[in-house]
């Protein structure tokens, strides 16, 4: 009965620990390459979700869920402060036009 007991109590808590890393975020490499994508945003314009769910190889609810546990931020308020940085840099840098730098963004 004792050897029931911590069979089923083993089998628990290998659970828990699946559900815990279940949304523990994003690895190195894949925080690395969104952020990257994203910095992109001037040449390659704003990435799909679903493209940066591909360049980790995870879906895209995933990716949402663990970019937010990673970060503390959503993934779509991540892009837009890189659009606003971005955009804040031409601005002072360049002689475009606010018309053309929100349309290269």
């Amino acid at each position: 009965m004792l050897l029931a007991e911590i069979a089923r109590y083993v089998r628990s808590a290998n659970g828990r620990k699946r559900e815990k890393g279940k949304n523990s975020g994003l690895a190195a490499w894949q925080l690395r390459r969104i952020e990257e994508r994203i910095k992109d945003v001037r040449d390659k314009g704003a990435p799909a979700l679903v493209e940066l769910a591909q360049l980790c190889g995870i879906s895209q609810n995933r990716m949402m869920c663990n970019f937010k546990a990673s970060t503390g931020i959503t993934i779509h308020k991540y892009i837009e402060d890189e659009r606003l940085e971005v955009a804040k840099r031409l601005l002072a840098a360049s002689e475009l036009s606010t018309k053309s730098i929100a349309f290269q963004l």
